[in-house]
């Protein structure tokens, strides 16, 4: 990955799954957390676009409950 540019983050689910949420926070900044929905893309899953990354990031995708 290339600093400063964008990713997409997909994830891929049971064929039946809730709304699912992506959050990301700089690494050992857990309190810098932001979450978002995810764009749900049918069979192919869920995704998300992270503008401008320009540090390491811990992502992970949940429901609402989780």
């Amino acid at each position: 990955m290339l600093y400063g540019k964008s990713i997409v983050v997909k994830v891929k689910t049971p064929a039946i799954c809730p709304r699912t949420f992506l959050t990301a926070h700089p690494l050992e900044h857990s309190e810098q957390a932001v979450t978002v929905p995810m764009f749900d893309k049918g069979r192919s899953g869920f995704d998300q676009l992270l503008d401008n990354v320009r540090t390491q990031l811990v992502v992970f995708a949940h429901t609402k409950d989780a």
